[in-house]
């Protein structure tokens, strides 16, 4: 008869599994144009400093203003200006395309604000011959200068803006965000990680 009490008690064997971090989900169309028509809109301030700088709006004279030291002036502090806004949409294209949630909130709110911009637009058309008196003529090129030099590309930039927040909360980008949430989270977690067993 086997003497039972020389047999030693079976210990857990530790069995080793390796972390899986999975790659990163397929990003939907929706959210693929939305970034595309964020570097769109990261290219609209440039291309609109340059359409400035290469046909300067009416003077109250009657010539144009693009020669003066002035308006020289004017198209480097617009330059000033876009610049960060361009760095903006780059980095919320990016962060987007990541499937950060707090961007595309972010984005949003940045569209709120654009919204609220927007809001004197209409009194800037209206008041564009200013109260210098110009001629009738001078009046109505400085209010056509308005519309096509700053009203049309700021509407044409809340079009696209609201295009690109439509797309993000569609609900296959929802379903992207939410998927690329964790494994944001889960990115640094490699290596063994032991598990008791038996």
């Amino acid at each position: 008869m086997a003497d039972f009490a020389s047999v030693p008690d079976p210990q857990p064997q530790l069995v080793f599994r390796t972390a899986q971090v999975h790659g990163p989900p397929p990003r939907p169309r929706s959210v693929v144009i939305a970034v595309r028509l964020m570097y769109v809109c990261a290219a609209g301030p440039s291309l609109w400093v340059l359409g400035n700088s290469l046909w300067p709006g009416p003077s109250y004279s009657g010539s144009y203003s693009g020669s003066s030291p002035s308006a020289a002036a004017d198209v480097f502090g617009y330059a000033l200006l876009v610049l960060p806004v361009t760095a903006l949409w780059l980095w919320m294209a990016m962060m987007n395309k990541r499937g950060r949630s707090w961007a595309r909130i972010l984005s949003t709110a940045f569209f709120g604000c654009y919204c609220v911009s927007l809001i004197p637009l209409p009194l800037m058309v209206l008041w564009a011959p200013g109260d210098g008196s110009p001629s009738p003529q001078r009046a109505s090129q400085l209010i056509w200068y308005a519309l096509l030099g700053f009203a049309a590309p700021a509407l044409l930039g809340w079009a696209i803006s609201l295009a690109t927040i439509v797309l993000l909360w569609q609900r296959e980008s929802s379903e992207y965000y939410a998927s690329a949430g964790p494994l944001h989270r889960r990115a640094g977690e490699t290596g063994p990680i032991p598990t008791a067993a038996g």
